[in-house]
């Protein structure tokens, strides 16, 4: 079964308010949140428009400014980015680790499926992140249903 991104849509915001308020979460470790950087990887500036039946019509600036607003209101900065290259995302990371982000969303998209690379930016960062997702990976080909970050993320949505 395949979720529909504007029924998942409050589940994304969820995320960061979770991350917002429980800045002591047994999931997430014990810091104090200050900066949280998101990530969206390749074709994500196309939503709303792409593949509405599995993405819905939710555009990208949308979902940036409810999830501005929403750490706006808690008190967090919130950079969100995205690019369709793997080598500025892999930048973007090396970038937070320097700047150092508190917390990392991504959604990297189908580099999620296929890069190496992404996984080692994350690792050798040691920043902690939450792997975001709009559709069911599980219920699409079988291809997606493997992810380089799954093992190494605070969690998966």
């Amino acid at each position: 079964m395949l979720y529909n991104f504007e029924l998942n849509f409050d589940n994304f915001v969820d995320i960061l308010r979770e991350i917002c308020e429980n800045s002591a979460n047994e999931n997430f470790g014990v810091w104090f949140l200050k900066q949280v950087l998101v990530l969206h990887g390749p074709n994500l500036n196309l939503l709303g428009i792409r593949e509405t039946n599995l993405y819905g019509t939710v555009t990208l600036d949308a979902l940036n400014d409810t999830l501005a607003t929403l750490a706006m209101n808690h008190h967090i900065k919130l950079e969100c980015r995205q690019t369709n290259a793997e080598h500025v995302l892999i930048d973007f990371i090396h970038d937070a680790k320097a700047r150092r982000i508190d917390f990392v969303i991504i959604n990297a998209a189908a580099f999620t499926h296929t890069s190496i690379a992404l996984r080692d930016a994350m690792l050798a960062a040691k920043l902690p992140f939450i792997e975001v997702h709009i559709s069911n990976l599980y219920g699409r080909e079988e291809y997606r249903r493997h992810s380089y970050l799954a093992d190494i993320a605070s969690g998966i949505i």
